[in-house]
């Protein structure tokens, strides 16, 4: 088999993608989310046992399993595909589980993050199937639940210690395979006070006024450091202080103030650094004003950046089943997370980030993927099944 350009039927792909847009597979933690990822679950299972892969069916939370489906190749070689099955919200898109094909692109919830890599992988194993006659690494494909909000799916993929030489996660990257992306680490800081009524409140404590200095802290000491550190092409360290609460109502002196923070961090840099260069803002407005009760709660959740070497065998793979389906292929890098960075982190295997779509498309409320992309993301994914067994350097 010299090369899988041209083989990939739209068709048949449009018709996958379009099913599994269909069923609706919202994350639990958000409106709409009662399913949760089973149904989606099951019709990849029935797909791949239609190929001659018995699918397994990985417990991670109640009623919402990883599905894991082993292709048999080269014996000392093995790959990783992996997708994840849940979406957020269907708000604000109408008919956002009925897929409409317009002018070359597929609409629906979902149909760019993340069901469009998850069609062009379980096709991949198709093409493979039927092209390929065995030469071609042993691929593991993972359909995981919880991407969208704690990476509950990837977390107990990566702790089952997988063998694999090398994961593909599937995302929308334009078919550009992204080596390095951020992590993230999201936590809140909480001040309390003393609630009186407002007609007397100087007898009160204001839980909001402690807040605003802590913030200004925040701003003055650690985002100029964070600016300092931007890396090529991947940028800056960010910190953004996203949710805040503070009060019952306007007649009483607020006596807790709760903000929630997004901390991006870049490769090099560790969450407990990062926590503690938070720390240390807040120690100091704590020694200006003594009476002041801060405290940073423990993080909600914490992830991996990605840092993958450009030499590692699975990039420069990647880049040649690129440039074999599509023409040149320059690295890319992501200022998102994935599940890459558990894989690599926990798991210990070299992983990359490459799937049809556009991240500007996620989550909005006409999102959509180019469905040449996603034909082209199924020859890639299999070019680099093939070429992962000849590739010697």
């Amino acid at each position: 088999m010299k090369n899988f350009k041209g083989l990939a039927n739209q068709s048949e792909l449009e018709t996958l993608l379009a099913d599994l847009v269909a069923i609706e597979s919202v994350n639990p933690a958000y409106k709409g989310g009662e399913r949760g990822e089973i149904a989606v679950g099951e019709y990849v299972a029935d797909y791949i046992r239609k190929l001659g892969i018995e699918p397994e069916f990985q417990p991670v939370l109640p009623g919402r399993p990883n599905i894991l489906g082993r292709l048999q190749g080269a014996h000392d070689a093995c790959l990783i595909f992996e997708a994840h099955m849940d979406t957020v919200t269907a708000d604000p898109m109408p008919d956002a589980f009925t897929p409409l094909v317009r002018e070359g692109r597929l609409y629906g919830r979902g149909a760019c993050d993340d069901k469009a890599s998850l069609a062009a992988m379980m096709y991949a194993l198709k093409l493979l199937k039927e092209y390929a006659a065995g030469g071609h690494a042993a691929v593991l494909l993972a359909a995981v639940i919880d991407e969208e909000v704690a990476y509950r799916g990837a977390l107990k993929l990566a702790e089952s210690k997988p063998r694999a030489q090398g994961a593909v996660v599937g995302e929308p990257t334009n078919l550009v395979p992204v080596i390095a992306h951020k992590g993230v680490v999201r936590f809140r800081i909480r001040t309390r006070g003393r609630a009186v009524h407002t007609s007397r409140m100087q007898e009160g404590i204001n839980a909001i006024y402690p807040m605003v200095e802590a913030i200004q802290a925040l701003r003055e000491q650690v985002e100029p450091r964070l600016s300092a550190r931007a890396l090529p092409r991947l940028g800056a360290p960010t910190l953004c202080v996203s949710v805040i609460h503070g009060g019952l109502q306007v007649n009483m002196v607020p006596d807790e103030c709760v903000i929630e923070i997004d901390r991006r961090t870049v490769p090099g840099e560790t969450a407990d650094e990062a926590l503690a260069e938070i720390d240390a803002a807040l120690d100091s407005v704590r020694q200006r004003e003594p009476s002041y009760r801060i405290e940073r709660l423990a993080p909600d959740l914490l992830d991996y950046a990605l840092d993958t070497p450009r030499g590692a065998k699975i990039a420069q793979v990647a880049r040649k089943a690129c440039e074999t389906i599509r023409g040149e292929t320059e690295f890319g890098t992501a200022p998102y997370g994935s599940d890459a960075s558990k894989l690599a982190e926990l798991a210990h295997i070299p992983s990359i980030v490459l799937g049809p779509g556009d991240i500007a498309q996620a989550h909005t409320g006409d999102e959509w993927v180019e469905l040449m992309q996603v034909v082209q993301a199924a020859e890639i994914y299999a070019q680099l099944a093939v070429e992962f067994v000849r590739y010697d350097h």
